[in-house]
C-alpha cells in the first residue's frame, strides 16, 4: 500500500478479505467448500461428544422416550440379525487349495499337466490372509454385540470397554476396538458413522466370500481389502511368473518389476473381461481434480465437485526399463506421480502407492492443487 502512516495501513489490513482464495496457494477453488465442510463436521462431532451420557430412567419415562439400554439394545439386535456367518478355517484352505482349472489356466498362462495346489499361486494366499483378518473381524463385532446385550440385561459386568461400545453404538459410530487393537494398531477399516462401517463389513464379506466360493473377480475392489500392499506385491509375483511361463529366454528378476498403471475407458466392473496382462481395479476416486474421459488426461474439477470417480484402472508389471520407456515424455504428454491412498487422511499409514497420469500440463500444477487418489471419500 501507499501509505506514511500507520493508520493507514491498518486501514489497508482491514479491508483486506476475512478468509484468503485458495487460488493463492494453487488450489482449486472447491478446495474452501471441503475445508468448510471439515470444520462443520469437528463442531459438530465436538458437540456430540459434550452431550450427557446418563439419562435417568425416570426422566425418558415422563417424555416417553426409550432409555439410553433400550435403544443400543434393538440396535445391537439389529445388527445381530445383519451380521455375516463365520469362515470355518478348513473349508477356506479346501476351497482354496481346489480352484477351478478355468481360473489356474488364467493365472499361469498354460494348462498344468498336473494338478496345481492353490496355495502356490500369490494371489490365493492373499485370499486367505483377507478371509482370516475378515473372519477375526466379523468374530469381534458379534461378541461385542453380544456382550452388549447380556450387560444391559445385567447378566455381566458392564466392563469400560463395553461401556464405551454402548456409547458409540447409541452416538451411531463404530466401537473404537472395532478397527484399532489396545496398542493403537489399525486391524480393520475406518468410517465416520456406524451404519456405513457395517455396510463396509458386508460388502467385503460378499466380496471375499464370491472369490473363494466361485471364481476369481475380473476387477477387483482393492478399497475392500485389509492390505492392497499386499495385493499389489501378489499381482506383481504372479506376472513376473507367467512371463517366465510365455518366455523362458526373458527371465525377470522379481526385484527389478515394477508396477505400470493404465487408465481405461471401462466404467461398469460388473461387465468386464479379466484383464489379459494383469488386474483391473475399480472404486477409486480424484480429489483436486478430474479425468477427461475424451482425451484420457487429468483435467481441472468442475465447480462443487469434490470427488471425481476414477474409471477402471488397469495394473500390470513390467522390467524397470521398460517402464522408463513407457513414462518418458512424448510431445507434450507427461506423467503426474499420483499418490493413492486407503482414506482421505494422507498420512504414510494410509499410502498404497504412485499411480502415473497422463497431463499435458506440468505435473507440478497438479502437485499444487494437492490431487491424490483415494480407495475411500468418508
Amino acid at each position: 500500500p501507499q501509505c506514511d502512516n500507520i493508520e493507514g495501513y491498518r486501514k489497508y489490513i482491514s479491508e483486506l478479505p476475512a478468509h484468503d482464495n485458495p487460488e493463492i496457494f494453487g488450489l482449486h477453488p472447491n478446495a474452501d467448500i471441503n475445508f468448510g465442510t471439515k470444520e462443520a463436521n469437528y463442531i459438530l462431532n465436538t458437540i456430540m461428544e459434550t452431550q450427557p451420557k446418563q439419562v435417568s430412567i425416570s426422566s425418558s419415562s415422563k417424555a416417553g422416550a426409550k432409555t439410553r439400554e433400550e435403544v443400543v439394545y434393538e440396535r445391537a439386535d439389529e445388527l445381530l440379525s445383519r451380521i455375516p456367518k463365520t469362515y470355518k478355517d478348513d473349508e477356506v484352505r479346501e476351497k482354496i487349495r481346489q480352484r477351478k482349472i478355468e481360473e489356474v489356466i488364467q493365472v499361469l498362462g498354460y494348462k498344468p499337466t498336473e494338478e496345481v495346489d492353490g496355495f502356490t499361486i500369490p494371489l490365493n494366499i492373499f485370499l486367505y490372509q483377507e478371509v482370516s483378518r475378515l473372519n477375526a473381524t466379523i468374530k469381534n463385532v458379534r461378541q461385542t454385540l453380544q456382550d452388549l446385550k447380556q450387560a444391559i440385561n445385567g447378566e455381566i459386568i458392564m466392563t469400560p470397554e463395553l461401556q464405551n461400545a454402548l456409547n458409540s453404538v447409541f452416538n451411531e459410530v463404530a466401537p473404537v476396538h472395532w478397527y484399532k487393537d489396545p496398542s493403537g494398531k489399525e486391524i480393520a477399516w475406518y468410517l465416520p458413522s456406524l451404519a456405513l462401517w457395517f455396510d463396509g463389513l458386508i460388502q467385503r464379506n460378499s466380496e471375499l466370500r464370491d472369490w473363494l466360493t466361485t471364481r476369481r473377480p475380473n476387477a477387483f475392489w482393492m478399497t475392500g481389502f485389509f492390505n492392497p500392499q499386499g495385493f499389489l506385491t501378489a499381482t506383481r509375483q504372479e506376472i513376473t511368473r507367467r512371463q517366465l511361463a510365455r518366455n523362458e529366454k526373458e527371465k525377470w528378476a522379481l526385484d527389478d518389476v515394477v508396477l505400470v498403471t493404465s487408465v481405461t475407458e471401462k466404467h461398469d466392473h460388473k461387465n468386464i473381461k479379466a484383464s489379459p496382462d494383469g488386474v483391473y481395479i475399480y472404486g477409486l476416486y480424484l480429489e483436486g481434480c478430474a479425468w477427461d474421459k475424451k482425451e484420457g488426461k487429468l483435467c481441472e474439477s468442475h465447480p462443487r465437485e469434490l470427488f471425481f470417480p476414477l474409471p477402471i484402472l488397469n495394473v500390470t508389471a513390467v522390467a524397470s526399463k521398460q517402464a522408463e520407456k513407457l513414462y518418458a515424455p512424448k510431445e507434450d504428454i507427461r506423467y503426474f506421480d499420483c499418490p493413492v491412498y486407503k482414506a482421505p487422511k494422507r498420512t504414510d499409514l494410509n499410502y498404497i502407492f504412485t499411480v502415473k497420469l497422463k497431463t499435458t500440463v506440468d505435473p507440478d500444477h497438479w502437485t499444487l492443487r494437492g490431487v491424490a487418489l483415494l480407495c475411500s471419500k468418508d
